[in-house]
């Protein structure tokens, strides 16, 4: 084998120099010329493919705080002509014609860079430039959102890899950001907005073809912020005087309505929530046989079970165990009822034996099955928009019981004790300052004057 290829050797060394000869005498200047003409052809599609790419880039970037693109002029001076544009910080730019011109601006905003740049900071730079061209008149949201960018986004995190960034990347860059800032939920799903526009830009842009942003599960995060409202005044997470009056009618409005519908329960519903301050699924797994008498003959009320969702397909369950006792029961707890509440009570009972099947549940459908909590947070969110109650839900009754309490001189300890959650937790998140701060401070600091 050895031996032929060695024979072979001067038979291509041959075939080579005869190849060489006819090139040099022109035998293939007509195919070499279609060659050269191809090639041409190739090279001025690709050179206007990039002037185009590098055209997109510079109209996305180059462009005023209102999304405009910044004009380019052409002025003619001592018989030339040129173009020029101007920067956001004021610089000129010129160039003699206007492909020139595009490329030195491609370059000034940072060139091959841009093709080959997928960070954070890039994908957040096409949504702000797309956002302000088609939403020129709402300048200020777009530095409301960088505003939060900036505060929420680290100069690292910035720097990083969209196409590299997974969903545990972002879980992990969240509580991380949450401890740290001691993020509130609001704040937190700012942030998590302005991560769903930057993974949404990349997915239009094809750098990736899933959002992670999408695949963050909230509610753990949402479980480690600081979710305490003990810094906000009494009137911003309860209702006045006035607004529960207008709720109270609003409700008995509803109920000569739909009567006949069945809708009389959320009515008795609403005004015995006010009166004691529950948990919602705590309301809706309320039944007769948990009304008792204590040992001084006063009526209470037995709270030891929820309405709880189980599962992810919005299914209901009676569970005899309540929240704070997670999992395992106690026993519950117990609730002084008052005269109002036991008129409430007193109609209720009346109701069901003229409509309902009794079922045991003191709140129920007609057909004796009780109401499910979210049913419940409908009603009473549709009563607040009729009312113009904005940003309340139904546990403004839960925190409007607790200030009552407060303002009695119930200590923190028995007001948890009745509402069924921790000391800290009453002073966190259901204690606030009273409408009469300064009065009270200013009594209080005079008291020592005399």
């Amino acid at each position: 084998m050895r031996d032929r290829n060695r024979d072979m050797i001067p038979v291509i060394y041959k075939n080579a120099e005869n190849f060489l000869q006819a090139l040099w005498e022109g035998e293939f200047d007509d195919t070499l010329g279609i060659a050269d003409a191809a090639m041409e052809v190739k090279m001025s599609v690709r050179k206007e493919k990039e002037f185009r790419f590098k055209e997109k880039t510079v109209k996305r970037i180059h462009v005023k705080k209102d999304g405009s693109f910044r004009a380019i002029s052409e002025i003619s001076r001592d018989g030339d002509s040129y173009f020029f544009t101007k920067t956001a910080d004021g610089k000129q730019i010129t160039a003699k014609d206007y492909d020139d011109l595009i490329g030195k601006l491609y370059d000034f905003y940072g060139g091959d860079y841009l093709l080959n740049n997928h960070s954070v900071a890039k994908a957040w730079s096409l949504y702000v430039a797309d956002y302000r061209r088609m939403n020129p008149e709402k300048g200020k949201t777009i530095e409301n959102m960088s505003s939060e960018y900036r505060r929420f986004v680290s100069d690292a995190f910035s720097k990083r890899d969209v196409r590299k960034l997974t969903v545990q990347d972002l879980e992990l860059y969240c509580m991380e950001l949450i401890r740290e800032k001691q993020l509130k939920k609001r704040a937190f799903l700012n942030f998590k907005t302005i991560l769903n526009c930057i993974f949404g830009t990349a997915m239009y842009e094809g750098w990736i073809v899933v959002n992670p942003a999408k695949l963050v599960r909230n509610h753990r995060l949402i479980e480690m912020c600081d979710q305490s409202l003990s810094s906000r005044e009494v009137e911003d997470v309860t209702l006045s005087d006035e607004e529960k009056e207008l709720v109270f009618a609003e409700t008995n409005r509803r109920k000569l309505l739909g009567r006949n519908k069945g809708y009389y329960y959320f009515d008795a519903m609403v005004r015995l929530h006010c009166e004691i301050g529950c948990r919602p699924g705590e309301l809706c797994a309320l039944r007769w046989d948990d009304l008792r008498c204590g040992s001084d003959g006063k009526p209470m009320l037995h709270i030891h079970a929820q309405i709880k969702e189980i599962g992810m397909k919005r299914k209901y369950e009676y569970v005899p165990i309540t929240k704070d006792e997670k999992g395992v029961s106690r026993g519950g707890r117990y609730f002084p009822l008052t005269t109002n509440a036991l008129a409430i009570l007193d109609e209720m009972r009346h109701m069901q034996e003229q409509y309902n099947k009794d079922d045991g549940f003191i709140f129920c459908h007609r057909d004796g099955s009780f109401i499910p909590p979210d049913s419940y947070a409908i009603y009473v969110k549709s009563v607040f928009n009729s009312v113009g109650i904005k940003g309340k839900s139904s546990y403004v009754f839960r925190r409007g019981v607790n200030q009552l309490l407060d303002s009695r001189g119930v200590s923190p300890t028995n007001r948890a004790k009745l509402l069924g959650h921790t000391v800290q937790t009453n002073i966190s998140y259901y204690t606030f300052a009273s409408r009469e701060v300064i009065e009270e401070g200013r009594k209080a600091l005079e008291s020592l004057n005399v």
